[in-house]
């Protein structure tokens, strides 16, 4: 059903997903998982320079970052956060060639589906997450990070984020270029 849904949207192709939110779970709200919403517009502009059609997913709770992402960016995004049902996300996934969010729900979904995908990590590890190779794991280096595991989050030690501070625009950009290498 889901399937024929996505279908029906008529999405256009060549299809690339952004999670520009996450961070939020039953147990708390994590929101320093997030990257930085100017980084994430230069990697937003430059996918769509390069021909890629975007779609932005998430749940209710990341309809705030998905419309700030919209806000600085001047290509054209198809905004479907806090629009779709799991498993309508899960069909969407599967029309995209490649996938960029932080750790969050969705990054799940999308490397479950098989999409090559690039997650960005801060509070959180990536080996305490991911099996090694499902995704292409981009973070920064920061002392204090990784301070979140699978438990409630402590709370940040700095004022800020560092974590996600420290993840480079031109690293992303050449996680998000190894993993489409397949696709082209």
């Amino acid at each position: 059903e889901e399937e024929k849904w996505a279908s029906d949207l008529g999405l256009p192709s060549p299809l690339f997903a952004i999670a520009p939110g996450g961070g939020s779970n039953p147990r708390d709200d994590v929101f320093q998982k997030r990257w930085i919403p100017d980084r994430l517009a230069v990697i937003a502009e430059r996918l769509s320079a390069s021909g890629l059609r975007l779609v932005l997913l998430g749940g209710p709770e990341d309809r705030d970052a998905s419309a700030e992402l919209e806000r600085l960016c001047s290509c054209s995004m198809l905004n479907l956060t806090g629009k779709t049902t799991w498993g309508q996300t899960a069909a969407i996934l599967d029309r995209c060639i490649g996938y960029l969010g932080p750790d969050t729900g969705t990054s799940h979904l999308s490397s479950a589906r098989g999409i090559p995908s690039v997650v960005l990590f801060g509070p959180s590890s990536p080996e305490a997450i991911y099996p090694r190779g499902l995704v292409i794991a981009v973070a920064g280096s920061v002392e204090c990070s990784p301070c979140y595991s699978n438990s409630l989050f402590p709370g940040c030690s700095q004022e800020r984020a560092i974590c996600m501070e420290a993840v480079d625009v031109e690293d992303v950009w050449t996680a998000i270029n190894s993993s489409l290498e397949v696709h082209r």
